[in-house]
């Protein structure tokens, strides 16, 4: 082997035993975001339709998301504890393979394979607590991509079914998968355009949309958004049919492809809008930020696609230089609305960056006289690697380093107005609570009532303490309207309405013992830097008026913020348990209660929570004498409350706290 091969391979080993480090270094063991909770609830369902009874027990019916998360989970749950591991593994040596084939130098694909290990979003992503779908994105498009290029490398029958069979394939593991196939027809399209036959290779395509077809006509695997490649790949063989025999320019082509393409799209978006796109998208948590999700990526990667552009490398197979540009930009854009994305993007980057980086340092290297002058410049070339890798290391352990956000769900938005407290979780330690009682039980059902976007916590959390007893979840992010109708009115109902109701609901899914969650934020004073007793439901926000006067608003948080939207969805008016008129600003609306709202479920499980805490209870916007609570049909399984933030006013301090409480439904 020559030195290239040599380092190309050393290249690649590091990016293996980086990524293995990283990744398992920075592993929290809690899922950060609400798609790795999913998986590890599915991990633990072998039979999909138990799965969706379990978090959807009255409608029963499974989004197409959750089929695809299903499919995934199932597969490391066979692989066990390694399974993310050796998926990056088979990945990364996949990568290198690919890189090597398209651009015939190792180091090149070493560099790409380092480069993408190493990044912020791939230790994010492939940590064993986060994994999901998104872990097969990598390996599953460099496998496209490969046999995309192997297609227009032999153009035999076998390559051009195994294309097709690949991009189903990718669909299949990911929801999304279907923008890569695009990229691929665009890619392919661009073959009528600009090669030298100027023609559509019609098998590759036939094959492509063909193997699309199944994932709009199985029953639980309606992706609808796999319509816009199959109209694409469609009305592309139907333009280069019409025009087989004309001769026609190069602009008039290009038009023509290109109208095709946006009339597929176009055509695609309103059929998804008429049958429901089953937008998934709602389930993600982590917000899209570039600048940390790929660091360096965001300025070696747009150097890398510049130079990309303008160089020759792949002139000779057009649809796989084309492919990897349009890949490139789209889902740069679409990362915005699924942030596992980000993982897809990373790796074309990768790609890029490896090229511009390789360009970069072998002219670096090459450069200068014999003697001190070459060293110098190859230290130069070193340490251009080194900052570049070191750097997306350093921002993957920043990146790690924050917390999940079943610690910060519910002060998101507030997190400025004081000084954060990093604590224990309230959510981890109620639903421990929660499972050591359900353990002492001999029950089969159980059901947790609470609102939906907490399902996907509750449901990963207790999914150790199956087989039995089973637990059931009304609602979640992305199903469950019936369910959601019901936890809303048990809220807003008075006790006695809210226990005939879930009595209701306990016989309907034969669940024997019932539990109920609600979480929220508290304020407690503190005076001469002690905390008092005095506890103010909602967070504390001091303002100063021009004259110096302090005023206290009072910001609802958790559940009790969630009045308006639970009144919306039980087909009430907000104002029948509220005075709009106590409230002073918009956040202030949901705690300024009227008698109908202080009666609610929902505010008597507030006030009661934090009695047993020992808290004296006040809510200004509604009374400003203590509060009581008098609950006959509930009672506490664990009330938890944990300092958040600590709010410092003009004249007033108070600290932040994160309530969690867990009662039980006890028959009337």
């Amino acid at each position: 082997m020559d030195r290239r091969t040599i380092t190309g391979i050393m290249l690649l080993v590091t990016s293996i035993l980086a990524s293995t480090v990283l990744t398992y270094t920075m592993n929290t063991k809690v899922p950060f975001d609400n798609v790795s909770w999913l998986t590890e609830y599915l991990s633990r369902k072998p039979v999909l339709s138990d799965a969706c009874t379990g978090i959807n027990p009255l409608d029963n019916t499974c989004s197409y998301f959750i089929t695809y998360t299903w499919l995934s989970a199932r597969i490391l749950g066979v692989l066990g504890p390694y399974g993310a591991l050796s998926i990056q593994v088979l990945t990364l040596i996949l990568l290198f393979y690919m890189v090597y084939r398209f651009f015939k130098e190792p180091a090149i694909a070493g560099l790409t394979t380092l480069i993408y290990g190493t990044a912020p979003v791939t230790v994010f992503w492939l940590t064993p607590s986060n994994v999901g779908p998104h872990v097969f994105t990598g390996i599953l498009i460099a496998l496209f991509l490969l046999t995309l290029y192997k297609t227009r490398e032999v153009r035999s029958t076998p390559t051009v079914l195994l294309t097709g069979l690949t991009g189903l394939v990718l669909q299949l593991f990911n929801p999304m998968g279907w923008l890569i196939v695009e990229a691929a027809l665009i890619g392919l399209s661009a073959e009528y355009i600009v090669a030298p036959l100027k023609r559509v290779d019609v098998k590759t395509v036939s094959s492509i949309t063909l193997f699309t077809t199944p994932l709009l006509l199985l029953p639980w695997l309606r992706n609808t958004y796999s319509l816009i490649p199959l109209f694409t790949g469609s009305l592309i063989l139907a333009t280069s049919k019409l025009l087989e025999d004309r001769n026609s320019s190069t602009g008039t082509r290009l038009v023509l492809v290109a109208t095709a393409i946006s009339a597929s799209i176009a055509l695609s978006a309103a059929l998804i809008q008429l049958l429901g796109g089953g937008d998934y998208t709602s389930v993600f948590i982590k917000p899209y930020n570039p600048l940390i999700d790929y660091g360096v990526l965001c300025a070696t990667g747009l150097l890398g696609l510049i130079v990309f552009a303008r160089s020759r490398v792949l002139e000779e197979f057009p649809s796989v230089r084309i492919t990897i540009i349009s890949a490139t930009i789209i889902l740069l854009i679409a990362s915005l609305y699924d942030p596992t994305l980000a993982l897809a993007e990373a790796l074309f980057s990768a790609v890029l960056s490896g090229l511009a980086l390789y360009m970069v340092t072998d002219y670096v290297w090459s450069h200068g006289i014999k003697g001190f002058e070459t060293i110098l410049y190859r230290v130069i070339a070193l340490i251009i690697v080194l900052g570049i890798i070191s750097s997306s290391m350093l921002l993957a352990v920043a990146q790690n380093k924050s917390q999940p956000y079943i610690y910060t769900y519910d002060i998101q938005g507030y997190s400025n107005i004081g000084t954060p407290i990093r604590n224990e979780s309230a959510w981890l330690n109620a639903l421990t609570a929660l499972k050591q009682a359900i353990s002492n039980t001999s029950v089969d059902n159980i059901l947790v009532i609470s609102y939906w976007g907490y399902t996907y916590w509750i449901q990963g959390f207790l999914a150790e303490s199956l087989p039995a007893p089973r637990v059931y979840t009304l609602a979640h992010i992305l199903g469950g309207d019936r369910g959601k109708y019901i936890v809303s009115s048990i809220m807003l109902s008075n006790e006695v309405a809210a226990s005939k109701i879930i009595s209701n609901v306990t016989s309907m899914i034969n669940a024997e013992r019932t539990y109920i969650i609600i979480s929220y934020l508290a304020s407690i004073r503190v005076m001469m830097g002690n905390k008092t007793s005095n506890a103010y439901l909602g967070l504390a926000v001091p303002v100063q008026s021009q004259n110096y006067y302090e005023y206290i608003y009072y910001a609802a948080a958790g559940d009790l913020a969630r009045l308006v939207l639970y009144a919306s969805i039980t087909n009430t008016s907000y104002v029948d348990y509220v005075n709009i008129y106590n409230a002073r600003t918009g956040y202030e609306i949901p705690l300024a209660w009227n008698n109908k709202g202080s009666n609610t479920l929902l505010a008597q499980l507030a006030v009661d929570s934090l009695h047993r805490l020992g808290y004296t209870v006040y809510n200004e916007l509604y009374s400003y004498t203590p509060l009581s609570s008098n609950l006959n049909y509930f009672k506490p399984v664990a009330v938890i409350g944990v300092p958040v933030m600590n709010i410092t006013g003009l004249y007033s301090e108070y600290q932040i706290i994160h309530v969690v409480a867990v009662y039980e439904f006890t028959q009337q």
